[in-house]
């Protein structure tokens, strides 16, 4: 878990694909097979308008990181916007 403080959405999009491409690129070798790495990321923009309704950051962020594994590898799912390496599609999720 990461807690980037003084971050928009923009910024948080930036540094999870630049992580995401990292990981990308990463390979490992075992018994003769290369292994291609590959990440998901979950995340969540805690701010004025929903700070009193997140008691927990940790659940809902979780609940975000579980969709984008069930998605697809190399995602990036921000609560209420995904992305991955070629599209960006809005969807809303609210924390419980």
């Amino acid at each position: 878990m990461t807690v980037m403080l003084d971050t928009n959405i923009e910024q948080l999009l930036e540094v999870s694909e630049r992580v995401r491409r990292v990981a990308e690129v990463m390979m490992a070798q075992a018994e003769e097979k290369t292994i291609h790495c590959s990440i998901n990321i979950g995340a969540m923009i805690i701010d004025a308008s929903n700070v009193s309704s997140v008691r927990n950051p940790v659940s809902p962020t979780s609940k975000v990181l579980y969709k984008a594994k069930l998605q697809n590898r190399n995602k990036i799912v921000i609560d209420g916007l995904e992305r991955d390496s070629v599209a960006i599609k809005t969807e809303s999720t609210s924390p419980t």
